[in-house]
């Protein structure tokens, strides 16, 4: 039997079902929001061909996100109050995704800063945008955490 994806008024959830905070602020102006985890492991081999075990491994998160012009410049000037160096201030990401008769889900990406920005102009009718690469220190979803013994 196969799983039935959760709909509202015969639609799934999409890119419009998702609210997204910067640093506490609601962002409206967003294109794109990507993200993942990973844990890198290693296999401990000994004197046998098949492995005898795994190490704990090491967790990593990363990302990036979207924005049209004046939205990338207003989360630079929030980032940067006080005289702070923008791409040195830590802040964290809340994705939420709600609708009406769904339970919500919320992903906390938490004490993000910026790598790398990108910007992107071009003729036409585009709007011009700036992607942020993202390193996050973890991602929570829906309040759980993805490795035992985290802060």
């Amino acid at each position: 039997m196969a799983l039935e994806y959760p709909r509202v008024n015969g639609n799934a959830y999409d890119f419009t079902s998702i609210r997204l905070f910067l640093a506490y602020e609601l962002f409206v102006g967003v294109k794109a929001i990507s993200y993942k985890q990973t844990k890198k492991r290693k296999k401990v081999y000994g004197t046998r061909a098949e492995p005898v075990a795994r190490t704990r491994g090491q967790y990593e998160a990363s990302g990036s996100v979207e924005l049209l012009r004046s939205e990338a410049d207003r989360l630079v000037a929030m980032l940067g109050l006080g005289g702070k160096g923008w791409m040195e201030t830590e802040f964290d990401i809340v994705v939420c995704m709600a609708e009406e008769s769904q339970p919500t889900t919320t992903d906390v990406l938490r004490a993000c800063s910026i790598d790398d920005e990108d910007h992107s102009y071009q003729n036409g009718d585009e709007p011009n945008m700036v992607k942020l690469e993202l390193d996050i220190m973890r991602i929570e979803r829906n309040g759980v955490l993805p490795i035992t013994g985290m802060r």
